[in-house]
């Protein structure tokens, strides 16, 4: 997982281990979509067309590196992490799960050496 890339690398550089609340990124609030317009693709467009190349376009002038969000456990099961049912919403990963998911979506494939 990249997060783990990142946390191993940021060791190896800095002889000490961060936490990911430490790590740049973007946050995102909530994000839903009217009853009438679920299930046919209109979150999926919004998430993949508008949120996320503003949030790549802002996290380049901060030095962020990933959007971060916290959903519901049933939302994110159906919208960030289906990847068949919403292919515009891959590369979400989950980062802690507690009584919500909190998920993340890194803007790299991967860290320089």
């Amino acid at each position: 997982m990249l997060v783990e890339e990142l946390r191993t690398r940021l060791v190896e550089l800095l002889g000490m281990d961060i936490k990911y609340s430490s790590v740049p990124t973007i946050l995102l609030g909530q994000f839903g979509i009217q009853r009438e317009y679920r299930g046919m693709g209109v979150g999926g467009e919004i998430l993949a067309k508008v949120i996320k190349p503003y949030a790549v376009l802002y996290a380049a002038q901060i030095g962020g590196i990933g959007l971060s969000l916290h959903a519901k456990k049933e939302v994110a099961k159906k919208f960030y992490l289906d990847h068949k049912k919403n292919p515009l919403a891959a590369g979400f990963q989950i980062v802690s799960a507690g009584s919500t998911y909190e998920l993340f979506y890194p803007f790299l494939t991967s860290y320089p050496p």
